[in-house]
């Protein structure tokens, strides 16, 4: 395995990221976990008129917990080194353009004090995703996301023990700990993918991440979350065949082929097939609309019809009356449309949903480009979250959500968007000139 140092040349200005990095894991908690949702109903999901009721009238908890994370991320940028930190090259002035965008859409807000009150929440989550990425290295982001991630699946299984739910071995159970499980699919996939990472810019003590890595697969697959289990593998797969190189590339390729030979010669077709599904069991019929999400998809194109250029303003379409609509027509309480680009379009609409593309399709690129100028894993690990996070995309609302991911994907954009690599830039310098 290729071990990397992290070769930041600029230094951190907070010598100890790590209270920092505990104030955000503990204020994401408070803000999106429930310790005693294993113990709900449907995983605490409620009916149409308890999400609409929510939506309402909001969390006062939540708002709190956003004032201190804006407070903190205000407080913060006052302490970036000067000159570090602005808008570096295309990405940059992308990520501002799709910024205001959002927070123009305020003013054709369907929902005006819905959309007032997620705005304010993006905004939050804006600063204190900005300062991060301006006080800490590459390197520091990683591993928030690998510890924050871990804590949550920690804090998850120690309240599952405590209520006696925790049933691996029981028919149809799914692991959720303090999220909805399929939260906490996306939860234990990103474990694995930055165990990964974290392993090969160790020093020292790979083997623990690895081994962290190991057990995040485990509990990702008892989380029956088929979306988040083949976004992981792909992404982490993505992964690995950047930073592997030569031989060890043919190697990896020809070892996952070996293994899935394997498994479909002992397991055979019918066994294979319940596998890929987790164990959900689930009819082709459901597995066919992927769980009944292509019938939302098709419930919500009337709306998308109405406003297709501008959308309904952000996050301001889900309003007790559309919850109410829609819930009652597909027979089971939701609140948003299970796919990010279907909500994109409803939020934003087209424009909205082409900057939403443009700002994470040219921070996937940025952090390629940066990892084949450095060879430095991380930017690697930056490439496969952000397309971890597209993937998802796919099949959940995960930008209407708050969570540690969504954070952590504003941090990285950040970080590509605003912050210079001096190492690559000094490189850059010390070439020679090819007009001299």
């Amino acid at each position: 395995m290729m071990v990397c140092q992290d070769r930041e040349a600029v230094p951190r200005t907070d010598k100890r990221p790590w209270l920092s990095f505990a104030f955000l894991t503990l204020a994401i908690f408070l803000a999106a976990h429930n310790l005693s949702i294993s113990i709900q109903e449907s995983f605490g999901r409620g009916t149409a008129e308890s999400i609409a009721s929510r939506t309402a009238e909001g969390n006062p908890v939540r708002r709190v917990v956003f004032l201190l994370l804006g407070a903190w991320g205000l407080v913060s940028l006052f302490r970036v080194r000067r000159g570090a930190f602005r808008v570096r090259g295309f990405l940059g002035w992308a990520i501002l353009l799709y910024v205001l965008w959002c927070l123009g859409s305020y003013i054709w807000a369907q929902n005006e004090s819905l959309a007032l009150r997620r705005l304010v929440v993006f905004a939050m989550f804006l600063l204190a995703a900005l300062a991060v990425a301006g006080r800490f290295s590459r390197r520091d982001i990683l591993m928030f996301l690998l510890v924050a991630s871990l804590s949550y699946l920690v804090v998850g299984f120690l309240a599952e023990v405590v209520h006696g739910t925790f049933q691996p071995l029981s028919q149809g159970y799914r692991f959720s700990g303090s999220v909805h499980p399929n939260a906490q699919g996306r939860n234990c996939g990103l474990i694995l993918l930055a165990g990964f990472a974290a392993a090969h810019g160790a020093a020292k003590w790979r083997r623990l991440p690895l081994g962290i890595a190991s057990v995040a697969l485990v509990f990702l697959v008892l989380t029956g979350s088929r979306a988040a289990f083949s976004s992981a593998i792909a992404a982490s797969f993505f992964y690995l065949m950047l930073v592997f190189t030569g031989p060890r590339k043919f190697s990896l390729v020809l070892a996952i082929s070996l293994v899935l030979s394997i498994l479909l010669l002992i397991a055979g077709e019918a066994s294979l097939r319940e596998g890929v599904l987790l164990g959900r069991g689930d009819s082709p019929e459901s597995v066919a609309t992927l769980t009944g999400r292509t019938a939302i998809w098709k419930d919500c194109l009337p709306y998308i019809g109405e406003r297709p250029i501008l959308g309904y303003g952000y996050a301001s379409f889900w309003g007790p009356r559309e919850i109410d609509e829609i819930s009652h027509g597909q027979q089971w309480a939701l609140q948003n449309a299970h796919c990010n680009y279907v909500d994109m379009l409803l939020q934003l609409g087209v424009v909205g949903l082409a900057l939403f593309l443009l700002v994470w399709g040219c921070g996937i690129a940025r952090a390629l480009f940066r990892f084949q100028r450095s060879r430095d894993p991380v930017y690697a690990f930056f490439a496969a979250f952000l397309l971890f996070c597209m993937m998802v995309c796919v099949f959940e609302s995960i930008y209407l959500s708050v969570s540690h991911i969504v954070f952590g994907s504003f941090a990285v954009l950040a970080y590509l968007g605003f912050r210079e690599d001096e190492e690559l830039r000094r490189g850059a310098e010390e070439l020679p000139d090819a007009h001299a």
